[in-house]
């Protein structure tokens, strides 16, 4: 199933996680929804309005099982309190300004790109579970095809011993 939003009349692919300020979800080219604003209550709605969606139970059993709420936000922050860092700390570390990570921890269905991830990822130390971890909930992943990845997966192995070369390679690539 494709979803499929407009915004000013103009068709767009949207990720779940990143909502317009005001969205209509087409389906099979129907309005299902008109209008709502970014809110907790608005990501529900959208599950609600799965719900109404998809009418075949197996598959709504499948959802209702499956379907994991830890958002982005919420991970990155527990993994901040269990390594016992400070926030400045790690978004100085990661080389992000205070207005985007204040972003983060202010919304908490926001997502922002791999990269950042990446870097406060690397400003925390995280070992390759915890790493895929914090990827995941923000709906990506390591993978052996990309020179990044393959940086992170080499830091990581090193024990972070080669941590700053390595953010300036990421740097340079990216």
């Amino acid at each position: 199933m494709t979803t499929k939003t407009t915004v000013a009349s103009k068709k767009v692919k949207m990720s779940p996680l990143k909502l317009p300020k005001k969205l209509s979800l087409w389906y099979n080219g129907t309005r299902v929804i008109k209008m709502m604003k970014i809110s907790q209550s608005a990501v529900e709605n959208k599950i609600v309005d799965i719900k109404n969606i998809v009418r075949d139970k197996e598959v709504l059993n499948y959802i209702e099982n499956n379907f994991d709420d830890n958002r982005f936000s919420d991970i990155l922050f527990q993994m901040i309190d269990k390594k016992e860092m400070k926030d400045v700390d790690v978004y100085k570390t990661a080389g992000i300004d205070r207005q985007l990570f204040s972003k983060i921890k202010s919304n908490p269905y926001y997502t922002t790109n791999k990269i950042t991830i990446i870097k406060l990822g690397l400003a925390m130390k995280l070992d390759e579970e915890e790493f895929q971890m914090l990827l995941i909930s923000a709906g990506y992943s390591l993978s052996k095809n990309s020179y990044v990845d393959i940086l992170v997966l080499f830091c990581i192995s090193s024990n972070y011993q080669k941590y700053q070369e390595v953010r300036n390679y990421i740097d340079l690539i990216k």
